[in-house]
């Protein structure tokens, strides 16, 4: 009995030491990295309106990709499209994001209606941020539109199959 009792205390030993290196190896990954198109600045960005039902996802890499997912995608956390930013986007979105104070501050909200919920996370020079925002928000919703117009991006392969107005030959 005691033998078995030494047993497991070295097997539950050993995992704890493999969970400890599985972690400071996860952490170590997230460290900031300046390198990309955006100065290693990445966000993720999550919505759920558990009033109206709906749910977005939107991630950018350092490299400029921007992901999307909605629906059940977004509530499962993934994204369905993805697409390259332009350089003036990458500009713009880091200036959003500079103006609203978002590498250092918590976006302010209203509070209401109590069903929106914005998750965020946001990695950048100051460190990784992380913000549970409930509520309308001015500097989400500035974000939050800018992203979806690029993309909107994803409707154009779409958009021109469709026949032009006017009259058909």
């Amino acid at each position: 009995m005691i033998r078995l009792n030494h047993v497991l205390c070295r097997v539950g030993r050993s995992c704890l030491i493999m969970a400890l290196i599985f972690l400071m190896d996860g952490c170590a990954a997230t460290k900031f990295n300046p390198s990309g198109r955006t100065g290693g600045v990445e966000l993720t960005l999550s919505m759920l309106n558990q009033d109206g039902g709906s749910a977005a996802l939107y991630t950018v890499t350092r490299d400029g990709t921007l992901g999307f997912g909605g629906g059940m995608e977004a509530r499962n956390g993934r994204t369905s499209w993805t697409g390259s930013m332009t350089d003036d986007q990458i500009g713009e979105f880091l200036g959003i994001l500079e103006r609203n104070d978002w590498f250092r501050t918590k976006p302010e909200s209203t509070g209401l209606p109590k069903g929106l919920t914005y998750r965020i996370t946001i990695n950048g020079s100051e460190g990784r941020n992380r913000y549970i925002v409930n509520g309308y928000s001015e500097s989400v919703r500035e974000v939050k539109n800018f992203l979806d117009e690029i993309a909107s991006e994803r409707f154009e392969p779409i958009l021109r199959q469709l026949p032009k107005p006017g009259k058909q030959d």
